[in-house]
């Protein structure tokens, strides 16, 4: 239907239960330590992270002097993905507002890598692939390690890598196309665009129409820019980012392209969004997690782009109409000549 399967012509390779070339570690602050914590940076990518990390914070600070540090702490977690291509590694894991023991402020990130072919070739498998270990790194970093110490906070990130599953291809389509079928669209306009009228829904449609159309037309690999697409707020949004990422990789129709993205869960004046770039992007860019209100065209937030299209929906409005249609169909109906013409 959209490729998923069409590349699957041998069996997959009978693999271990856990991705042999799984490195998990972590760089940071956090308050059970009044130094940084270094844990496994063995590979170019994950230094590469670290450097990009650095670089962002001083940004930040040089933008902002001492204020950096209130603008900082009230920014959410971001769960993300650097995504790997040729002999590049992907990156993912977990990104936070942290300090030392002192009070000093820094990120706090959790990591592990992959060079896994199949999340170079279909991007949005990663995400499915690596559910268990963001949410576990969630509630680990979450606990209160008043009194503990760093060896056994490497103890218990080294156990996380246990978590995360053989890259097998054909298991995670699978995976995806459930997720996919377990939301209807009611439900998804109930969740990131609720109140809305049918005309409202068919702008929202056609403003990300457009803006895909625009990267694949240019190329992803020219585009600077990115953009932000809404999650939901009490939903589980793995659903909903697999439907962004299949969507957009559906509308590049095969350009190459890199996403680098991050995701939230809502934090006070941080609703949940997915903010997504298409290609590797650089420290400068680590201020748009913190300040997401910020309008300087780094960034296109659909919801606000919205309001600027003028192109006539009244088509669209009686085919987004049908709210017992799953996202599956809906990557169907949304990639179909009606509605990108």
């Amino acid at each position: 239907m959209f490729g998923f399967l069409n590349r699957e012509n041998k069996p997959a390779a009978i693999v271990p239960a856990t991705a042999p070339e799984t490195l998990i570690g972590c760089v940071g602050k956090l308050p059970l330590h009044a130094e940084f914590i270094k844990h496994n940076l063995k590979a170019r990518e994950v230094v590469a992270l670290d450097n990009w990390i650095q670089e962002g914070v001083t940004l930040l600070n040089r933008l902002h002097g001492e204020s950096w540090k209130q603008i900082f702490a009230s920014a959410p977690a971001h769960r993300f993905v650097f995504s790997g291509a040729g002999d590049e590694k992907s990156v993912y894991g977990l990104l936070m507002p942290s300090t030392d023991r002192s009070g000093r402020s820094y990120p706090f990130c959790l990591f592990g890598t992959s060079d896994s072919a199949v999340f170079k070739e279909h991007q949005v498998l990663l995400p499915l692939a690596i559910e268990n270990f963001l949410g576990e790194s969630e509630a680990l970093l979450a606990q209160d390690w008043t009194g503990s110490h760093v060896g056994r906070l490497i103890e218990a990130i080294d156990t996380l890598g246990r978590t995360i599953p053989a890259p097998e291809r054909r298991t995670l389509i699978e995976a995806e196309m459930n997720r996919l079928r377990s939301v209807t669209l009611g439900q998804f306009w109930r969740e990131l665009l609720p109140g809305t009228d049918g005309e409202q829904r068919a702008r929202f449609v056609r403003t990300i129409i457009g803006i895909l159309q625009t990267v694949s037309r240019r190329s992803p690999q020219r585009i600077h820019w990115g953009i932000r697409l809404p999650l939901p707020g009490k939903a589980d949004p793995l659903p909903y980012l697999t439907f962004w990422l299949q969507l957009t990789e559906t509308l590049l129709r095969g350009r190459s392209w890199r996403g680098h993205y991050f995701w939230n869960t809502p934090a006070s004046g941080h609703p949940a969004r997915l903010t997504l770039f298409f290609r590797p992007i650089p420290a400068s860019y680590f201020t748009r997690l913190v300040e997401p209100q910020k309008a300087d065209g780094a960034i296109y937030d659909v919801l606000d782009e919205m309001a600027r299209e003028t192109s006539d929906i009244q088509r669209l409005v009686n085919l987004l109409g049908q709210d017992e249609m799953t996202l599956l169909d809906a990557l169907t109906l949304w990639r179909s000549r009606e509605v990108m013409a």
